[in-house]
């Protein structure tokens, strides 16, 4: 497991990083505590330092292009000496979060070990997690600080030990809450004044009757749609998110109380992202795109694009596009177009001299139940499904790359 700190922002780890060591712009980030330089460009030590003994002799480890970059950066911001190392517990796509500042004193709780002449101050509720790690620095752009786990292991963390001893205190509380949760009543008050309430409940339900999908994250209750199936059932949408987030949560939601899974986890819209009806069954659609890696190649990405309804697992327009290197500008788009019909097209364009030409277009038939266009290759520089694309096939897709 590999988390890369990127140099050209001080908040994103490939969309969720805080505090990095921020190299080749005008500032260092400091320790929240406030620690600083005392303006004589002298290293202070705190009293509260600890000698390093019980620890093990080598905890993180440098690369050369690391040390060279931590080296250069100590350079310009003189009075900052030494390197520290945390990790937090964080609503991420791996749970936890790198913590890595440049310093001019030695923090409380942190053990020092020196790597080829860079102190490293570790915070000593991380050392077991953080044990093995290599940092490596990689050069951009993006560019920045890559940690490289052996096995990264959440239970070492100090911080998720004692929230799982919470849990376990609280859990036989909230089962016994649990049970006296009607679903079908609470989906109901989805749509009255008390939809926050209903949602919460709902929320605890699913922890007892329905695990794979809690998640221990609570949001507040932007919206609520309802939406009827040609079955004669519902389906509550419930959007989820706080004041000035970038995109909202979403729930699909069964009278049953029963939480529909949403194909590939796609229940988030971004705010630039798309929720409509693009096939004219009166029930919206999610339209969005995410960034896809090779397993067998990280350094190449593509976009993959999806149409994905509320209705089922499966979804009705599936295409990866735009492979190209990780530090590579994206030069492929897509976009929708509107029918008389009150269908979306959906287009692939592609830059080729500064202007956008059209690679293929995708047309919902109305017959067929499907969408219909080119299934594309590896040298039309996509593939594309009406429905899912097959592993093997993004596999080959990504291998036929490193073969250009």
């Amino acid at each position: 497991m590999s988390q890369l700190l990127p140099r050209n922002t001080l908040c994103s780890i490939l969309s969720c990083i805080s505090m990095v060591l921020y190299c080749g712009c005008d500032r260092v980030v400091q320790q929240k505590s406030g620690i600083g330089s005392n303006g004589s460009g002298s290293l202070r030590v705190s009293d509260s330092a600890q000698p390093a003994d019980p620890y093990p002799d080598e905890i993180v480890s440098l690369t050369r292009d690391c040390e060279t970059q931590i080296k250069e950066s100590f350079k310009q911001y003189p009075g900052y000496k030494i390197v520290c190392i945390s990790v937090a517990a964080e609503r991420n796509c791996t749970g936890f979060q790198h913590k890595l500042d440049l310093s001019d004193t030695i923090p409380a709780n942190t053990i020092v070990r020196n790597y080829n002449g860079i102190q490293l101050a570790i915070d000593k509720d991380d050392v077991a997690f953080l044990t093995g790690t290599k940092l490596d620095y990689v050069k951009g752009p993006p560019g920045g600080f890559k940690f490289d786990h052996p096995r990264p292991d959440t239970s070492l963390l100090t911080e998720y030990r004692l929230k799982a001893e919470e849990a376990a205190r609280l859990r036989p509380i909230e089962e016994a809450k649990a049970k006296q949760i009607d679903p079908e009543k609470a989906v109901a008050d989805l749509l009255s004044d008390r939809r926050q309430q209903a949602y919460d409940d709902l929320r605890l339900w699913w922890k007892f009757n329905q695990s794979e999908v809690w998640s221990e994250y609570a949001s507040p209750v932007r919206s609520v749609e309802r939406y009827k199936l040609p079955t004669g059932k519902s389906i509550t949408v419930v959007f989820t998110g706080s004041e000035g987030d970038s995109g909202r949560g979403v729930d699909v939601i069964g009278d049953d109380g029963r939480n529909r899974p949403i194909f590939g986890g796609h229940n988030y819209i971004e705010e630039q992202g798309n929720y409509l009806d693009v096939n004219g069954d009166s029930i919206p659609e999610i339209v969005s795109d995410v960034l896809q890696a090779s397993d067998k190649n990280r350094d190449i990405t593509a976009t993959y694009f999806v149409i994905v309804p509320l209705d089922s697992e499966r979804p009705l327009l599936s295409i990866s596009f735009d492979r190209r290197q990780f530090s590579g500008n994206s030069t492929w788009k897509w976009k929708l177009a509107k029918t008389k019909s009150g269908n979306s097209d959906v287009i692939l364009e592609q830059q080729v001299k500064n202007k956008w030409v059209e690679r293929a277009r995708f047309i919902w038939s109305k017959e067929k139940s499907k969408y219909e266009g080119p299934s594309g290759s590896s040298k039309d520089g996509f593939i594309a499904a009406p429905g899912e694309i097959s592993s093997e096939e993004i596999d080959q897709f990504f291998i036929d790359a490193t073969k250009e």
